[in-house]
């Protein structure tokens, strides 16, 4: 019998070869063997000569006994051993862990053995490849228990195509396999009109893949939550953190912003614009003035308690609902509304809301500052003239005005010239003065009467006289 000294067998390498001859020195040391009951699962002959050459590792053993149990694939030991991350071993000590604590629980508790295969993937997956975001063993069980995502062959791939499609829109990563790398898809048509998301196909290799793994499950989180999509897309364009607290946040979300309006109304308080609905007409001062600024006449915060989810329509009208239960707004008024971050504008006519274009109603129609001009000139000079209650302005200094701005300019002629004599009317020394001259016109008058009769009485003396004179000397 030749002897062979075990050590020339090693060589310098250390190799998954030498290592498992190691394995086979000790096991006869020990004159071990393997219970007759006990089935353990064999490489194929092409497999071992595929890894027999990688470098071992604690790792490589975990693998390998993982596939000897049953527990994963051959093509997945395959995948799994070509991961060398000292991180990853953590996540097979996690997976050893599950599988001896599920022996004891009941079939429909434990984790599947596909489902460990999985996880085990996506952890490797993502440590391969710098394009992915890591994920250890919990987070890619966490992601293999949604609802919305399926792992094939490590991938997390969206089975959902309107979750897919939201993700796609809010700029979320996608990458593809292409010869054993990732090719990360950076247009958003190609991913939208991909044939096998479309045909349903998971297990193309064409099929896309998420590539930013943690923020999937914190999307997942809060999806199918009421306003869940509306969340999502909020945190996103106000470029809030997705971290831990992200599903914490949720319900604050919904509280301060999704069921919080911030609410004004405006009664109008003229009509210079006719029929058309411009900040003009409700932009006055206390005085009545023409003013710059809105005052509302009244403000509100309201918070709405629904259940349930809405449009965004319908949570307006329950605001506005709320907002006028005790209070009864004129027809045209006005009402604002805050609502996420964003402003708008309604009219209030025979309790309907109708929309208004903010940037019209903000906008003058006309000429303000030229026109007042005019009228103060006007009124300055006296040349501002009523007959039969048509009040005009002279010619020279109406042509100045734009044809399709005097309708404006005449509503505001008429209107100030309507708050003078209102002004006049409650001034109490305007009021005053008119007595005063009313009395004096009446004295002169008295005067005048007393004066005329005087005249006339001497008048009748005199020709008494004259008759009596006439007499004498006849």
């Amino acid at each position: 019998m030749i002897v062979i000294n075990a050590y020339s067998m090693l060589g310098e390498q250390n190799t998954i070869n030498t290592a498992v001859f190691k394995y086979a020195v000790i096991s006869s040391v020990f004159s071990a063997e393997l219970p007759k009951d006990f089935e353990v699962k064999k490489l194929s002959a092409e497999t071992i000569d595929q890894i027999n050459p990688d470098p071992h590792s604690e790792i490589c053993d975990k693998i390998l006994f993982l596939f000897g149990a049953g527990i994963i694939s051959e093509k997945s030991v395959k995948s799994l051993i070509q991961c060398r991350s000292e991180e990853y071993l953590n996540d097979i000590s996690k997976a050893e862990d599950i599988i001896i604590t599920d022996i004891n629980n009941n079939i429909e508790d434990r984790l599947t053995y596909d489902v460990i295969e999985q996880i085990l993937l996506c952890c490797s997956f993502s440590k391969l490849h710098s394009e992915i975001q890591t994920v250890d063993f919990d987070e890619a069980r966490t992601l293999a228990g949604l609802p919305h995502i399926s792992l094939v062959n490590g991938m997390a791939k969206i089975n959902d195509i309107e979750f897919f499609k939201f993700l796609v829109n809010i700029g979320e990563r996608f990458g593809t396999t292409s010869e054993e790398s990732i090719r990360v898809e950076t247009q958003k048509e190609n991913l939208l009109n991909n044939e096998e998301v479309a045909n349903g196909q998971i297990n193309s290799e064409y099929y896309p893949f998420a590539l930013d793994l943690k923020r999937i499950i914190k999307f997942s989180a809060v999806y199918d939550e009421s306003y869940g999509k509306d969340y999502i897309t909020f945190v996103l364009e106000n470029s809030l953190p997705v971290d831990e607290h992200f599903a914490d946040r949720y319900e604050e979300y919904v509280r301060k912003i999704k069921l919080h309006f911030s609410i004004k109304s405006y009664k109008k308080k003229r009509n210079i614009c006719g029929a058309k609905i411009n900040w003009f007409d409700y932009a006055v001062s206390n005085d009545g003035n023409i003013s710059e600024q809105l005052k509302a006449d009244r403000a509100k915060e309201i918070d709405l308690d629904v259940s349930g989810t809405y449009t965004k329509q319908e949570l307006i009208d329950k605001a506005v609902k709320k907002f006028t239960a005790n209070l009864a707004l004129e027809d045209n008024s006005v009402i604002e509304i805050y609502y996420e971050n964003d402003k708008s504008l309604y009219l209030y006519r025979k309790t309907e809301l109708l929309p208004l274009d903010n940037k019209m109603f903000h906008t003058l129609l006309f000429d303000f500052n030229k026109i007042w001009g005019i009228i103060q000139m006007c009124s300055r000079d006296h040349k501002i003239k009523v007959f039969e209650d048509v009040i005009t302005i002279p010619d020279e200094l109406l042509d100045e005005i734009k044809p399709n701005e005097r309708e404006y300019a005449e509503r505001l002629i008429k209107e100030q010239y309507q708050r003078i004599k209102e002004k006049r009317a409650s001034n109490k020394l305007i009021q005053h003065l008119s007595d005063i001259r009313a009395a004096a016109a009446s004295d002169r008058a008295n005067i005048s009467a007393q004066q005329a009769a005087k005249e006339q009485q001497q008048q009748k003396i005199k020709e008494k006289q004259l008759n009596r004179k006439a007499g004498t000397e006849g």
